[in-house]
């Protein structure tokens, strides 16, 4: 049986209440690599209840946090999805904000607040920020941190130009928007954020061209659509809009978060199984899952991954 949202937050309280939520005792400390080789640095981030976890390597050699339970500098309220900008700077979305800061120190911490629920993030060639807002069911662009430029796309629910609780967000090089339209059980794309070109993929269902609780969703390097099929258990991949050779990966639990990077490895957030899995290819190529490190320290329901 899955976890369902509501059991996720509350054993995200619970585990606040009781400490857990920091592995304490683990050997994760903020600010630096934990358990194993120090000189080794985290390169692999995932985000889940009130930290971001770093990993040295798919070995889980070296772990680092930051995060405490709170609202303030260094700290994250229920924080679900974790991006790097073209700087390197971290993009972490938390609750009704939206948090960066430049390193693993925390530093230059800024956050910008006003969203219902923020979820996915994602940016296009010129450095725009989009989010998809879950608490509002639509998305946001903004300029930069300061909130400028806001403009909103989409209300709740169902039909064109409306979303239930859109989990992610993605950008091509054209400038579309994809949406993880997660209550709806269909992907999204637009144009642009008057909502033209609208275009729609997927009816409820566990089949093929089917999806359940779509709540991940990244371009490859040739465009390809990568979808998060959570509560079917899989990662599928379509060439387009159109669904045109669909090819799923049924070996997971409850995958939310992906990441591609730019050679095309893709990074997959399994929640329920507290994993993080690296992949080559969609067939399952190269395939390397990581849930403790040698020192015992755990992943404990990402939400979502970034790797390089």
């Amino acid at each position: 049986m899955r976890r369902s949202r509501s059991t996720l937050i509350l054993f995200a309280i619970l585990t606040a209440a009781l400490g857990l939520a920091g592995c304490s005792g683990s050997g994760l400390v903020g600010g630096g690599p934990g358990p194993g080789n120090p000189a080794l640095p985290p390169t692999i981030f995932a985000a889940e209840f009130t930290r971001l976890v770093g990993v040295s390597d798919m070995q889980g050699t070296s772990w680092w946090q930051i995060g405490t339970q709170g609202s303030g500098v260094g700290q994250f309220g229920f924080p679900t999805h974790v991006v790097r900008d073209a700087m390197g700077r971290f993009y972490v979305s938390d609750g009704n904000r939206l948090v960066r800061f430049d390193d693993l120190n925390g530093a230059n911490w800024t956050a910008f607040g006003g969203f219902g629920t923020a979820s996915g993030v994602a940016f296009d060639a010129t450095g725009r920020i989009y989010v998809a807002d879950q608490g509002n069911h639509w998305i946001v662009r903004m300029d930069d941190m300061n909130g400028t430029g806001w403009t909103t796309f989409g209300s709740c629910c169902t039909g064109q130009g409306r979303f239930i609780s859109p989990e992610d967000i993605a950008v091509d090089t054209a400038g579309r928007i994809y949406v993880a339209d997660t209550g709806n059980d269909r992907i999204v794309r637009i144009d642009d954020m008057t909502g033209a070109g609208w275009t729609e993929y997927g009816t409820s269902g566990g089949a093929p061209g089917q999806l359940n609780d779509p709540a991940g969703i990244a371009l490859d390097p040739s465009g390809r659509i990568h979808i998060t099929d959570s509560a079917n258990g899989r990662v599928i991949r379509i060439n387009d809009m159109t669904g045109a050779n669909w090819v799923a990966d049924a070996n997971f639990a409850e995958p939310r978060g992906i990441h591609i990077t730019p050679a095309g490895r893709i990074y997959v957030a399994d929640r329920f199984d507290d994993t993080v899995t690296r992949l080559d290819d969609i067939t399952g190529l190269g395939r390397v899952t990581l849930h403790c490190g040698p020192a015992g320290v755990c992943f404990l329901g990402p939400f979502s991954v970034w790797g390089p």
